[in-house]
């Protein structure tokens, strides 16, 4: 990657490409960038893709077996501790991000899962 990171979120898409959103840097500062590693190029590097609109960390990332890969939730920063409820979107094919409708419940360290039925658990 070109920012070591810790506590990020992480997900493929269908092409086989890995995604690394937000995280801790090397200073345990949050982050919001995000970068894609496309593992079939010949000489793989990770890039840079659009940016998320905060920085978070701490937070499930899953793959909808479509366009889009979700986030959710998180911790804001390092000295407060706060959970958040946030649910953002990730579209592969257009490098951006949509604000989706909140959790009813904040959260961080947990883990999301796509199941047999196509939704989404948190």
């Amino acid at each position: 990657m070109n920012v070591a990171r810790s506590y990020l979120g992480y997900a493929p898409d269908k092409n086989g490409n890995a995604y690394a959103f937000r995280g801790l840097d090397a200073d345990a500062n949050p982050l919001a960038s995000a970068e894609r590693l496309n593992p079939g190029n010949r000489n793989p590097t990770w890039t840079y893709i659009a940016s998320l609109p905060a920085t978070r960390y701490n937070f499930p990332a899953v793959f909808a077996r479509t366009n889009y890969i979700y986030i959710f939730g998180g911790l804001t920063d390092t000295t407060s501790g706060i959970e958040s409820a946030s649910v953002l979107r990730y579209s592969v094919s257009g490098n951006s991000w949509s604000n989706m409708t909140s959790m009813p419940v904040a959260v961080a360290g947990s883990v999301a899962a796509l199941g047999p039925d196509g939704k989404i658990y948190v």
